[in-house]
């Protein structure tokens, strides 16, 4: 089985630059959603200097065929970084929509693949003295058509 991972990536950049709640949370200087990754901007402008902001990311593929059909578990990390010295609340008012966003959602793929509901897994932090990162792990099962 190939799993489209761009089809993938697509479904959950859309579902999180399109919400108007979560991008007046987080939006670069020209007013434009700061969420980077998949299909939207992975490896440019990521930051321009404005906090909070997000990037999510595969993190794992794994192969996990029945006797009858053909599916694989994807697992992605959204992390979103802010200044240490705005504190923890506007990370997590941006962690809290995408949650809300995410959890319990199931995303329509393009040709025949199909995707389980998406289920948070955990919540880890990585900070540094400048820059304070929360991380969520989400995962969603995808089976072929």
């Amino acid at each position: 089985m190939s799993l489209n991972l761009a089809d993938l990536d697509a479904a959950l950049y859309t579902r999180l630059s399109t919400d108007v709640t979560l991008i007046a949370l987080v939006q670069d200087v020209g007013g434009n959603p700061a969420i980077y990754g998949g299909a939207g901007d992975p490896n440019t402008k990521r930051g321009d200097g404005v906090l909070p902001w997000v990037v999510f990311e595969y993190a794992e593929y794994e192969q996990d065929d029945t006797f009858t059909e053909n599916i694989a578990t994807a697992t992605y990390e959204v992390v979103v970084y802010d200044a240490h010295e705005n504190g923890n609340a506007p990370a997590r008012a941006v962690l809290d929509q995408i949650f809300a966003l995410l959890h319990r959602w199931t995303p329509t793929l393009a040709g025949a693949n199909t995707a389980s509901t998406v289920r948070r897994l955990r919540g880890r932090t990585a900070h540094d003295l400048d820059v304070w990162s929360y991380v969520e792990t989400y995962e969603v099962l995808v089976t072929e058509g």
